[in-house]
């Protein structure tokens, strides 16, 4: 970890930063003044010798950095090693072993989760987008994104891809993959302006430009689509379930439960269709699941529930413990161990799970209800059945 954290510095140094990258330095920033001294003293090396500094990262070794710089700019000069060495001497010491004392800090400044983990694991990558060709980028790896801007003229902002119906100048045939991990979301805008929202845990299958169809595979995960609509072809969501059959509406796929669909229609008209074979079409405001191959239906969902992911908030109504254990785990990174799994076999849990809140709060939020009891052993969180569960 300590190697990743000075590497985020390089790269802020740089300006190569995404904008939840520079969330996590922020807190870094905030709270070790050593990290300061670091920032600051970085800020007088010249951006070539830092960029052909990093161009070898894989031949050095981060921790022991501020030995290996030979230059620094000082009154648009360079110093030499030697006398790098003199004028930092003290400061070299204090950072090296700082960084120790703050990975402690960063620990409690997250109520003892590992959160801290879990933000620098999702800078280590991010969304991982395979081409047809089995190239492979992360996607807050800025280099990366130069070169499939280039070739494919893809554009990206915050969190987003935009594709540029039939402007590749690669090959367009067969589908890329996008993969989102756990903490992160995702935006794509498709070739005919179709747009998707990924939550965590999510993969899909695109291809860069459509043909005489419009098909998409959604395998993993949840997604919020709005469907351009097209009357000469349908957009097609395949699933591991079955398919849906769009024209050109909005609505929610969700796939976090085995063996499990649930498709929201928000607006527009869809139609479901089993691997069995049923089909079922949804009006505005219905709701279909797949199990077992078999489709069943329900009016007027909650949407509010359904969609609060898209503005970082899960809704747990008369949930399971287990339900619970997976959406901290999406969003947190927080591994749930639950005593006793017998005893969770009729407790149904209310709550809300906020995505950029402390875990802490959330774990506070219920304990109050005094049906289970949430509690940490170390670094290790567990539930148990609370003193005066009603169940």
């Amino acid at each position: 970890m300590q190697t990743e954290i000075i590497y985020l510095l390089y790269r802020d140094r740089l300006g190569e930063l995404t904008p939840n990258e520079m969330k996590v330095l922020d807190s870094i920033l905030a709270c070790n003044e050593e990290a300061v001294v670091f920032k600051k003293h970085l800020a007088e090396i010249p951006d070539q010798s830092i960029r052909d500094f990093m161009e070898n990262l894989d031949k050095k070794d981060l921790d022991t950095s501020w030995n290996e710089i030979l230059v620094i700019a000082q009154d648009g000069k360079l110093l030499t090693r030697s006398k790098l060495k003199k004028k930092l001497q003290l400061t070299i010491g204090v950072i090296a072993a700082s960084f120790l004392l703050f990975i402690g800090s960063l620990t409690f400044i997250h109520y003892h989760t590992n959160d801290s983990y879990k933000h620098l694991s999702s800078l280590a990558g991010g969304p991982q987008f395979t081409l047809a060709d089995g190239t492979a980028y992360s996607l807050e790896d800025s280099r990366a994104l130069d070169a499939l801007k280039k070739k494919h003229s893809l554009n990206f902002s915050n969190k987003s891809m935009l594709l540029e119906n039939g402007n590749s100048s690669g090959p367009i045939e067969g589908l890329n993959t996008i993969e989102v991990p756990i903490t992160e979301d995702y935006k794509i805008v498709l070739p005919d302006g179709s747009k998707v929202w990924l939550n965590s845990e999510s993969k899909m299958r695109f291809p860069f430009a459509f043909g005489d169809k419009r098909e998409i595979f959604l395998d993993e995960g949840e997604a919020y689509f709005e469907v351009s609509h097209n009357g000469d072809k349908p957009f097609i969501v395949h699933t591991p379930r079955g398919k849906i059959n769009v024209l050109g509406t909005s609505f929610n796929v969700n796939l976090y439960a085995i063996h499990k669909e649930v498709t929201s229609l928000i607006t527009g008209k869809i139609a479901v269709n089993a691997i069995s074979g049923e089909t079922k079409v949804l009006l505005p405001g219905w709701e279909s699941s797949v199990f077992s191959d078999q489709i069943r239906t329900a009016e007027n969902f909650d949407q509010v529930s359904t969609l609060g992911w898209m503005s970082g908030v899960t809704y747990f109504k008369e949930a399971s413990i287990y339900e619970i254990a997976k959406a901290m785990k999406r969003w947190y990174n927080v591994d749930l161990t639950i005593d006793d799994d017998s005893s969770f076999l009729d407790v149904k849990l209310r709550g809300k799970l906020f995505k950029e809140a402390p875990v802490q709060q959330f774990i506070n939020d219920m304990n109050e209800t005094k049906v289970v009891t949430f509690y940490w052993i170390n670094t290790s969180l567990h539930c148990k059945v609370g003193e005066y569960a009603q169940y």
